[in-house]
């Protein structure tokens, strides 16, 4: 009895006994993560029979987990949530590769039927029929969560006349695999001058900018398309005149832009165009002198920017 405590024991703590060999290249999660959050999951497989392999792939911001067979059969593939952390992803990985250990062992669980007794007086007894055990319910992953990303741009901003410093700020709200990207933020543009009768007109622009993108990501690149509504306050001021004024103006506008970039998590960098149209004509003159011009309605803003994504 001894000496057969001893071999059970030996049988359940060998690794090769192990039902599923969890290998591949994903560091969120790592194998070995899978490989503790399986454990208890699935039983032992007999030491005999070759143990099924599971391979955690990179694939952009998500993970895929495919199960094969000892005999290299594939039996399936999941893509898991980008957005959740690695221990999170870890035990849905865990999970699916159980769910379909699960259903491979099912068909092989045969019926056990119990044969009767030595027959005794009156009728012999019915065979008994052992019910095979259910397969452990499926633990399906959380939906993809909302992401907030924060990024900030600074640009060059020409209008056909002089050219001027400017800066964006802006947030957008992300789901993993997500058609459009909604986006608000503010931008600031510097000083742009014009010449206005005997002296200089100077204007400003701040405002709020409301954005809705369609981004392709790559390995490592990625880009994105975006159009929007602005609703910016031009500070207008005058310069070089006898008695100089100032004052504010209203001005909408629709930007339209694209960035292109590169994603070193948890930052993603790009490189950022976009062009700003303004509808509403706005006019400079001078008080007491027929002399105007009118402002620019369009302007274009090159520059560089970046934001956080987190992990």
């Amino acid at each position: 009895m001894i000496v057969a405590g001893w071999i059970l024991a030996a049988v359940i703590s060998d690794p090769s006994s192990a039902a599923v060999d969890i290998t591949g290249t994903s560091r969120c999660p790592s194998a070995a993560d899978v490989e503790s959050a399986l454990q208890g999951l699935i039983a032992p497989r007999d030491p005999e029979l070759a143990a099924d392999r599971a391979t955690l792939t990179d694939d952009g911001p998500s993970v895929i987990v495919a199960l094969q067979r000892a005999s290299g059969e594939a039996v399936g593939e999941k893509r898991l949530d980008g957005a959740e952390s690695c221990e999170q992803r870890a035990r849905a990985a865990a999970v699916v590769i159980a769910a379909w250990e699960a259903r491979l062992a099912a068909p092989a669980q045969a019926l056990v039927v119990v044969e009767p007794g030595p027959p005794a007086p009156g009728p012999g007894p019915a065979a008994v029929v052992a019910q095979r055990p259910s397969p452990p319910a499926m633990i399906l992953p959380s939906p993809p969560r909302l992401r907030v990303e924060p990024g900030v741009t600074v640009a060059a901003a020409i209008n056909g006349t002089t050219l001027a410093p400017a800066a964006a700020v802006d947030v957008a709200f992300t789901r993993p695999d997500a058609l459009l990207i909604p986006a608000v933020g503010a931008l600031v543009v510097g000083s742009h001058t014009k010449t206005v009768g005997p002296g200089q007109g100077t204007w400003r622009r701040y405002g709020l900018l409301a954005t809705v993108g369609s981004r392709a990501t790559w390995s490592a690149t990625w880009f994105e398309a975006r159009i929007g509504v602005a609703a910016t306050l031009l500070d207008i001021s005058g310069s070089s005149f006898p008695s100089n004024g100032s004052g504010f103006s209203f001005d909408p506008g629709v930007p339209i832009g694209a960035r292109f970039g590169v994603r070193t998590r948890p930052v993603r960098w790009w490189i950022d165009a976009m062009v700003a149209f303004w509808p509403r004509a706005q006019t400079l003159f001078v008080s007491g002198d027929p002399g105007s011009t009118t402002l620019p309605r369009g302007e274009a803003l090159l520059g560089l920017g970046a934001a956080y994504e987190g992990r």
